[in-house]
């Protein structure tokens, strides 16, 4: 009879031993609190664990909603790349002008001009990509449109061949370079399923806008003439950038970084498929 005591004895503290470290368990994994993220149209609950926290798992955890107000960044940023690269390259028209009217027998001297605006978007756009994740797409957006815009109008006033390197090359440049890197990464971040669709229709618009802008700047420049023209394509541009700027919105809020990456994203960048992809993206630009 002691025997049988002593062995149902220990059977119960065991499995109160049991019971007690699963409720340990369960109170490290309880939920200590949750809270709502809204981003645009797209509200989630986000709930945090003690793990979380003591991880330092950012609050944000949400997933891309792949559609909602995606769709409107993504249209902002085709209105943005149809006005804003649809012109620069539609720079041959402008070229063909400057040499044969303009400014002719310094060919080689307005060649540069479209060099010195495509060398500062992708120069300095790497820079401006880091200070956009800091104070957001939209100032960024909004502050590069008054420099393109005024590229273009600044352009108008030229009597000399430099004050085009400063104001079509170099300020339009500057004024790309900050809004390139945001509309081609915004709406990457609304998609997941649809990533390659909606980043391919965000980039097309500067193809349609090269189409549309080489046929308006030609006409303009014939009826109008090309100071006139300049001024015109400058407002335009101004009123899509600052439209694109107002529309646009970033999934993640503004320094927040994206959580759960998973390793094998950051070993593909080291294949060589990925390598020899970027190498060849790199010799084209240049």
């Amino acid at each position: 009879m002691t025997t049988g005591a002593t062995v149902q004895e220990h059977s119960e503290k065991s499995h109160s031993r049991s019971i007690s470290s699963g409720s340990t368990v369960q109170q490290q994994e309880a939920p200590i609190g949750t809270e709502k993220v809204t981003v645009g149209s797209f509200t989630q609950t986000s709930t945090r664990t003690e793990a979380d926290e003591a991880a330092g798992v950012p609050s944000n955890n949400i997933a891309p909603p792949d559609g909602g107000y995606g769709w409107v960044v993504v249209g902002a940023c085709f209105l943005n790349n149809f006005s804003m690269l649809g012109i620069m390259f539609s720079w041959g028209i402008f070229q063909q002008l400057y040499k044969d009217e303009v400014f002719p027998g310094q060919t080689s001297a307005v060649s540069w001009i479209g060099t010195l605006a495509f060398g500062c978007m992708y120069i300095v756009g790497g820079i401006c990509s880091l200070f956009a994740a800091k104070i957001g797409y939209r100032k960024m957006i909004f502050m590069g449109s008054f420099l393109v815009a005024g590229g273009c109008i600044g352009a108008s006033f030229a009597t000399e061949v430099w004050h085009l390197y400063l104001t079509q090359g170099v300020l339009y440049g500057l004024g790309a370079a900050m809004a390139n890197p945001c509309v081609l990464a915004a709406p990457s971040q609304w998609f997941v399923v649809r990533r390659g669709m909606a980043s391919g229709i965000g980039i097309s618009g500067s193809g349609v806008g090269g189409l549309v802008f080489s046929v308006l700047i030609e006409k303009l420049n014939a009826s109008i003439g090309h100071r006139w023209c300049l001024r015109v394509i400058g407002i335009v541009v101004w009123c899509s950038m600052v439209t694109c700027a107002l529309l646009i919105r970033q999934f993640l809020p503004n320094g927040a970084q994206a959580v759960n990456v998973s390793m094998k994203e950051v070993d593909t960048m080291r294949k060589p498929a990925f390598l020899i992809l970027v190498s060849g993206v790199l010799l084209t630009s240049f």
